[in-house]
């Protein structure tokens, strides 16, 4: 199937400590999307080696990315990893092997380039326009870090990539098991994190932080119950979102992966996720969480889209 527009159709994909993400896309909008999970990030905590397992689950996505990509006639395959990468002592033989998967270039990027991407993708989303006319705060809590960029009229003047990641916390706090998680695990997650945040900065109280990635896209699905809504651009306030969080916490993860609209597959790691999110909008004092569904890959597509253009 070959793009009709001027621009020639790019795929852009996002490796991340939990999951794979691409997206292809061209002048004329979206062509294709697809999720798969790898957890390239576990037992990375304490930074080491990228497991041999992981390694060739995440080898296996981006070839099958790169089937899609041919289809679609994209020429042009750039994948960029974050945490987990920038963490392993293997990462550049594990980037060797993904970039020939996919038969494109893969690379990995600093904490500010990620941060960049995550902010493009929040800024020039058409659908957001009516919130980011003043101060915006784009998140995306990620497997490995969590990246948290503030911004005015579009432009950038803080972002930080922290490391608290939904995989990374779920192993450090003893959290992939099968049991409810106890109060005091969620008390020492919860520390944990807000330890994590202090150095963000104070932003007006009504700014809107918006929430991209694989936690938003569960949060969205768990509040509205596995129902028909569109997720994207849909409002949460910070209650809603520590009761959820709470409710979570208490079932076993055999509920958890039952529980409507959350992915099975991320039901052991979504608390720690959910506690990120809540942690950051706690410290930065907002009530309100915009939803995306387009995160990271979105703003490297907008990006090699708005280049190639030039």
């Amino acid at each position: 199937m070959q793009s009709h527009s001027d621009t020639p159709p790019v795929c852009a994909i996002d490796i991340g400590s939990n999951s794979v993400k691409m997206v292809i896309g061209d002048g004329n909008g979206i062509l294709c999307e697809e999720v798969v999970q790898t957890r390239l990030g576990i037992g990375m905590d304490g930074g080491t080696d990228l497991s041999a397992d992981a390694i060739s689950h995440t080898e296996a996505a981006l070839a099958s990315f790169a089937v899609l990509a041919t289809h679609y006639g994209s020429t042009r395959r750039v994948a960029v990893a974050t945490s987990a990468l920038r963490d392993a002592s293997n990462a550049e033989s594990a980037i060797a092997r993904f970039s020939a998967a996919l038969g494109g270039t893969a690379r990995v990027i600093g904490g500010d380039e990620e941060a960049a991407l995550v902010f493009a993708a929040a800024s020039m989303d058409p659908e957001f326009a009516r919130y980011i006319d003043g101060t915006v705060v784009a998140t995306d809590v990620g497997g490995g870090s969590t990246e948290v960029v503030v911004g005015d009229g579009g432009r950038m003047s803080f972002h930080t990539s922290l490391q608290l990641g939904a995989v990374r916390l779920s192993d450090r706090h003893g959290m992939l098991g099968d049991a409810a998680i106890s109060a005091d695990q969620l008390a020492a997650l919860d520390a944990d994190i807000a330890a994590g945040c202090s150095g963000l900065p104070e932003v007006p109280p009504d700014t809107v932080v918006i929430s991209s990635g694989g936690t938003a896209a569960n949060l969205g699905g768990a509040v509205l119950k596995g129902k028909k809504h569109k997720m994207h651009g849909m409002l949460i306030d910070i209650n809603d979102l520590r009761k959820l969080r709470d409710r979570l916490a208490a079932l076993p993860l055999s509920e958890r992966r039952d529980f409507p609209g959350i992915n099975p597959r991320r039901a052991d790691v979504i608390v720690a996720g959910l506690s990120v999110q809540l942690g950051v909008m706690q410290v930065l004092g907002c009530r309100n969480l915009l939803l995306s569904l387009r995160g990271l890959r979105y703003g490297l597509l907008w990006s090699l889209l708005a280049e190639q253009a030039e």
